[in-house]
């Protein structure tokens, strides 16, 4: 074998490596855009229906029919409709049924806008449990004294 002066081109087989070398970086260059990015950690809307158990200072307490109590963040950003009109807090009184546009942001729910129906409901019952499943005295949902009459 002859040995190449420094002015001749590159072997065939040093140009095959260069190619195979090129299109390996650019497969892996376009491989690269197609990794999934971490997900985005913005705010989450959803919608829930429940009953207002409580509001405790800026701290809306529901319990939705299966059962499960959730507490809301209330702020200056919520509001507040009663039968397609303007309302306020003070209309959350326990036994309301709610429909709450909620956002989830750094893990806090927070209340957006609450669309309030009906009025509250009445009874001992109802007012213990907002006519969600027993009441904490053994009694069906839909006695509303605490004296059973007895049969003879």
């Amino acid at each position: 074998m002859a040995a190449r002066a420094s002015g001749d081109a590159p072997g065939p087989l040093l140009r095959l490596r260069l190619v195979h070398a090129g299109c390996l970086l650019a497969a892996l260059m376009l491989t690269s855009a197609c990794i999934r990015r971490p997900h985005d950690p913005g705010p989450r809307q959803w919608q829930m229906r429940g009953v207002v158990v409580g509001v405790h200072g800026s701290a809306l307490e529901l319990r939705h029919k299966t059962g499960q109590t959730v507490t809301l963040l209330l702020d200056q950003q919520t509001t507040y409709t009663h039968g397609g009109d303007a309302a306020s807090v003070e209309r959350l009184l326990p036994g309301t049924r709610v429909m709450v546009d909620i956002e989830t942001s750094a893990g806090l729910p927070r209340a957006r806008h609450i669309r309030i129906f009906g009025r509250p409901s009445t009874g001992s019952a109802a007012n213990t449990r907002h006519g969600y499943g027993p009441s904490p005295t053994g009694m069906s949902k839909w006695c509303t004294s605490s004296r059973v009459p007895r049969d003879s």
